[in-house]
């Protein structure tokens, strides 16, 4: 970061620096106005009469809040508040916004003091917020959520969950099946278990209890593999056989009713 007081009074005059355009290049904020820009990553220990970036920062913060609430709440209808809230807040931490922060350079050319209390990180993470701001204010809503898109909720993988913070499920999974149940209607649990190389679903499988699941996916994921059917085959009594290459097995297989233990 630099950390002078060359910087200060340079905020309604100067134009950008060549490390400071390079940074509004990579966050694709050319078309912010220097000043704001400016704004944004001067921080007020480097020149207290930038009372501005506070403002920046506010709003910013409000901005990536709203849009990270606004998709995660779109993206699973169904999810109760609580787990809601803890999704969400997983997408504004310190360290998420310092990632991005640091993915773009931003500690790197924000203008601060060297003697500060917040630490080159919160600082980073504060004009991050400010730059945030800026483009809300100059380039409007859907810049600036678009951003928010591109740069935190790319975070919410294929395989995310979003009640992986909930570790004793089955008295909310009995209260969610009461709930979907006529009164005193039995009810029971299905299990269902999936086998993946990857990304790459191989095998389902589904049963009462958790182990007869995954021994039901594990066969099917076997099933795939080893054992397609092909409905009119090619023998070798036939007139016109033709010979095709022998397939690979891929593991040699135990007897029945023994355990495997590997090739």
């Amino acid at each position: 970061m630099t950390n002078n007081l060359e910087f200060q009074g340079r905020i309604s005059a100067s134009p950008l620096t060549a490390a400071e355009h390079a940074l509004a290049a990579r966050m694709g904020l050319e078309e912010l106005s220097p000043k704001r820009f400016l704004d944004a990553i001067i921080h007020p220990s480097a020149d207290p009469s930038n009372t501005r970036f506070a403002k920046l920062s506010y709003m910013g913060s409000a901005a990536l809040k709203m849009y990270i609430t606004e998709y995660i709440y779109f993206k699973y209808p169904k999810l109760p508040v609580a787990p809601l809230t803890a999704t969400i807040g997983e997408f504004y931490t310190h360290s998420v916004l310092f990632d991005v922060a640091q993915k773009y350079g931003v500690q790197k050319v924000v203008c601060r003091l060297p003697k500060n209390y917040l630490t080159d990180k919160t600082i980073a993470c504060q004009s991050l917020l400010a730059l945030i701001g800026a483009l809300y204010w100059e380039r409007g809503a859907l810049a600036c959520r678009q951003f928010i898109l591109n740069n935190f909720c790319y975070r919410l993988s294929m395989n995310y969950n979003p009640l992986k913070h909930y570790y004793y499920v089955n008295s909310i999974l009995s209260a969610h099946l009461r709930r979907l149940q006529k009164p005193r209607a039995e009810y029971s649990a299905m299990y269902i278990m999936g086998v993946y190389s990857g990304e790459e679903k191989l095998g389902e499988g589904f049963a009462p209890n958790e182990k007869q699941a995954r021994r039901s996916a594990a066969m099917n994921a076997l099933r795939q593999f080893y054992c397609v059917r092909v409905e009119e085959p090619d023998l070798p009594s036939s007139e016109d056989y033709s010979a095709t290459p022998i397939e690979d097995p891929g593991v040699i297989f135990p007897k029945a009713g023994k355990e495997f233990i590997g090739n």
